[in-house]
């Protein structure tokens, strides 16, 4: 512990000399121009970004309906696809669903996917999901 502290305190030592011969004129004259250039009054516009949650939901509706129609046998699971979180943006939304495993014998399949929609004009235009 004692070696990774002097080497840090070595390392910064070497920096500070560094900065403090070739780079010291440069650097004090940047951070002079940086404090002349600064404005007080600058404002951040905030935009509403529309909430995207109906279109994943529908989204979850269909792959529910498509998962209860592929299983063949009885499922005693009563949601096949659960969402967790939506984020979005103007354009894009990403959510995570939970997807079920068919029985709860098999729950030990269910695992976490993250997903992303391209959203234009209401409607998905593509779609990725990862896990």
């Amino acid at each position: 512990m004692r070696k990774a502290a002097k080497a840090a305190r070595t390392e910064r030592d070497l920096e500070t000399d560094r900065l403090a011969g070739a780079l010291a004129e440069e650097l004090q004259a940047a951070r002079a121009r940086a404090a002349n250039q600064a404005e007080p009054g600058q404002q951040v516009q905030v935009v509403p970004q529309p909430d995207h949650r109906e279109i994943v939901e529908r989204l979850l509706a269909a792959r529910e309906e498509l998962l209860r129609a592929q299983h063949a046998g009885p499922s005693d699971v009563p949601r096949r696809v659960e969402l967790l979180w939506v984020h979005s943006t103007k354009t894009h939304a990403v959510w995570c669903e939970r997807r079920h495993a068919a029985t709860l014998a098999a729950r030990s399949l269910t695992h976490d996917v993250i997903c992303v929609a391209q959203i234009e004009k209401g409607a998905v235009v593509e779609r990725w999901s990862f896990g």
